[in-house]
């Protein structure tokens, strides 16, 4: 992705453990605050902080990082057979210019690397998400009450050949 300068932005990944919490709790409350009212027709900030805080991976967390400032988060679930995206957040002004696409082309690619699925959850609410996934090769394996679930279908070759230069920092747990 280029800005208006031609300058190169890259998306980097940084792991820094508890020194991000007041961000990912900022990042996640104005990511989802529409999707979360429109689902379940209230918004409880308390509440929604509970639920966020109490589902917090902070090791499987990543802080996305663009030209020095925080723009986003992707909390990431694994097993030995697959990777779920179980949160990914971008701040209200980054969104729409390929900062989740960027995030999620490199966890395609880590879990092309490690032969694994990848599986993710959207509000049905969120049709820019579902939208955003479904062309990225995501496609629907169920529905629940307030989700869809889907699992990536595309091509590996697609991943492999992206062109995208997100930049993926260890985590713990990788060298």
């Amino acid at each position: 992705m280029t800005d208006h300068d031609g300058v190169d932005q890259v998306i980097t990944m940084a792991w820094r453990a508890q020194e991000d919490l007041p961000f990912l709790r900022r990042c996640f409350l104005g990511a989802m605050r529409d999707s979360i009212t429109a689902c379940f027709g209230d918004w409880d900030e308390a509440r929604e902080l509970a639920k966020f805080d109490a589902q917090l991976a902070i090791q499987g967390t990543t802080v996305l990082v663009r030209n020095g400032a925080d723009v986003g988060f992707v909390m990431l679930t694994e097993t030995p057979d697959s990777i779920q995206i179980h949160t990914i957040c971008v701040s209200a002004e980054y969104q729409g210019h390929g900062v989740g696409t960027e995030a999620i082309h490199a966890v395609l690619a880590r879990a092309n690397r490690a032969g694994c699925n990848i599986i993710l959850s959207v509000l049905k609410s969120n049709g820019r998400a579902e939208a955003l996934y479904r062309r990225l090769g995501f496609s629907v394996v169920a529905d629940s009450v307030h989700h869809r679930h889907l699992r990536y279908t595309g091509s590996k070759a697609r991943v492999a050949g992206s062109g995208l230069r997100a930049v993926e920092t260890p985590t713990i747990g990788q060298t």
